[in-house]
């Protein structure tokens, strides 16, 4: 009789954040600098091109 494993699969979120004015611009699905990037450029170009800072 063999053992019966179960594989944990943790599912992380970010939080988008306007620091200026403390509201979330959105939430979504990873934790690291590509999700990040794939998040930034599905934005529109003249909305990314007003970011001025990006913090952890």
């Amino acid at each position: 009789m063999g053992s019966v494993t179960r594989r944990w699969r943790h599912r992380y979120i970010t939080t988008a954040v306007d620091t200026a004015t403390c509201q979330v611009v959105d939430v979504f699905e990873g934790r690291d600098a590509g999700d990040l990037n794939k998040w930034v450029s599905g934005q529109f170009r003249g909305w990314r091109k007003n970011i001025r800072m990006v913090s952890p």
